[in-house]
């Protein structure tokens, strides 16, 4: 039992799901602890809401599939590590964390408030900065000329509209 428990305590991937499930847990109580809403937006506007959430949903999962076996959740070289330019991968370099910030944001609209937009703006920033992070990274793992051509045709987090 002792060697679980030092394993939990400094194996990375350990402790973030225990984070994860802990945040999980906690999320449903609040959700019993909540009152209820006096509020709601008119049926259109909250339809329009979840649509363009389940299209920021999509889109993230769209990029996943494309991006298959190369994808993470940390920062780390794969076998037949590659630049993936092909499906949402062709309109922006990191498609997983826009369609998160659209879906952040739609959400962020039920309710509008102060509150709810610096949310989804301090998510959009972490995005950012991970995909940074990440664009430094591939950019040393798969070299400088390759990452730029490819970063001078496709936007980092918001597609070009043309």
């Amino acid at each position: 039992m002792q060697v679980d428990l030092f394993r939990a305590v400094t194996d990375p991937s350990v402790l973030v799901r225990s984070l994860w499930l802990a945040w999980l847990m906690t999320w449903w109580a609040a959700a019993f602890w909540s009152t209820r809403a006096v509020g709601r937006p008119g049926a259109i506007a909250s339809a329009a809401f979840v649509a363009v959430t389940i299209a920021g949903f999509a889109f993230t999962w769209w990029a996943r599939l494309t991006i298959g076996t190369l994808w993470s959740s940390g920062v780390t070289r794969k076998a037949d590590h590659r630049i993936v330019d092909n499906g949402p991968y062709g309109l922006v370099r990191h498609p997983i964390y826009t369609g998160l910030i659209l879906a952040a944001f739609a959400t962020a609209f039920v309710p509008l408030t102060p509150l709810t937009l610096a949310g989804a703006a301090l998510i959009t920033v972490g995005f950012y900065l991970k995909a940074r992070v990440e664009e430094g990274f591939l950019r040393a793992e798969l070299g400088p000329e390759a990452y730029d051509a490819y970063a001078s045709r496709v936007p980092m987090l918001v597609p070009r509209v043309q």
